[in-house]
């Protein structure tokens, strides 16, 4: 069995069963929603929007009007939040 090239490794991974299966690399709303809140429905409830907005943001991207009062609710939830993960091109990174 040959080597697998690197960009092969950054699309597949293997799951807990060792099957190889496809990952897409998150947007930064999908890695903010996802990672940094825990879920569309944990996020909304700690900042006190429809889950039907925080799904949207996660197809969409968070708008700049609510990206400071999200870093405010991070921090105060204690969550590690910072502008720049508003901003990262991909996640994981290469």
């Amino acid at each position: 069995m040959g080597t697998l090239s690197v960009a092969f490794m950054n699309t597949f991974a293997l799951d807990e069963c060792f099957h190889f299966r496809y990952i897409r690399r998150m947007t930064p709303s999908e890695h903010i929603i996802e990672c940094k809140f825990g879920g569309i429905r944990p996020m909304a409830r700690i900042i006190k929007k429809p889950p039907a907005t925080v799904a949207n943001w996660k197809k969409r991207g968070i708008p700049a009007r609510h990206q400071q009062c999200l870093l405010d609710i991070a921090r105060a939830q204690n969550i590690d939040l910072t502008p720049a993960d508003f901003f990262k091109k991909a996640f994981p990174p290469n």
